[in-house]
């Protein structure tokens, strides 16, 4: 008896990994879109989700899609969002945006942009190269606060040196 408990607990983790594997994401085709309590039209409106945002599947039923977003699990109709192309999840750009002298302490500002739709949670660090030598080497996570899709953060990075010209490399 304890030993077909066990396999049927196993067969359940299984299944249930197996779900959040390979779940999909999908994005609103348009702005507004009304996330429902449940798979029907004239289900009570939860909120409403702007265009670009990422929704990751949690169940399906007929036409509908099952999925959280800001806490709130709801329904929306297959019309109204299509599947997420993997590209599309963020795309992250670094400029360095200018550098400023005080004393032999140098502070330089980079642009982190995310032109990708979906939120970047990941961590960016910024390698800093002066006659191939590494001068800094500083990595910025943006796990707590996300940059969203069309988004950006500024990173400062303060060095001392007194180089004219800079090379970076940008590992995410």
């Amino acid at each position: 008896m304890r030993k077909r408990a066990l396999m049927l607990a196993a067969l359940v983790m299984a299944v249930s990994w197996g779900r959040l594997a390979y779940a999909q994401t999908w994005t609103p085709l348009r702005g507004g879109v009304e996330l429902k309590d449940r798979p029907q039209i004239n289900g009570k409106v939860l909120a409403k989700i702007p265009a670009g945002t990422g929704l990751r599947e949690l169940a399906k039923r007929g036409y509908w899609v099952k999925v959280e977003y800001q806490g709130k699990i709801g329904w929306l109709p297959m019309s109204d969002v299509r599947l997420a192309a993997a590209e599309e999840k963020s795309r992250i750009d670094v400029i360095h945006s200018h550098s400023r002298q005080s004393g032999r302490m140098y502070e330089h500002t980079f642009q982190i942009r995310n032109r990708g739709t979906f939120p970047f949670g990941g961590t960016v660090t910024l390698r800093g190269y002066i006659a191939g030598e590494i001068v800094f080497n500083e990595s910025f996570t943006y796990g707590e606060q996300p940059i969203p899709g069309g988004g950006e953060r500024k990173a400062v990075v303060a060095i001392k040196s007194d180089f004219t010209s800079l090379e970076y490399a940008v590992e995410r």
